[in-house]
């Protein structure tokens, strides 16, 4: 749910130049931090959809979206269908 993004990273956690720790990120993971970071929490997003009876703004700032419809969106994109469709879908 916190912030985070890859300079950071690279200054105050690794203490590596953001350009290197980029470019090794993506070559370890094959994707960019920010697309796995996406990713990553739309993952967790499913899960905290499926395991509780979390309201979906609420799904959405535990994940890290500060914007419910930005939320929305990123999993529309990723999964074809809104959260609460997926919702839906899984209580079915």
């Amino acid at each position: 749910a916190e912030d985070i993004s890859l300079k950071e990273l690279a200054d105050k956690k690794y203490f590596v130049n953001y350009s290197y720790l980029s470019r090794c990120f993506s070559k370890k993971t094959g994707t960019t931090f920010s697309k796995y970071l996406i990713d990553y929490r739309l993952e967790k997003a499913k899960e905290l959809i499926q395991g509780r009876n979390m309201r979906i703004g609420h799904v959405a700032l535990a994940v890290g979206y500060n914007d419910v419809s930005h939320f929305i969106q990123s999993f529309r994109k990723r999964y074809g269908i809104t959260p609460d469709e997926y919702r839906s879908g899984i209580a079915k």
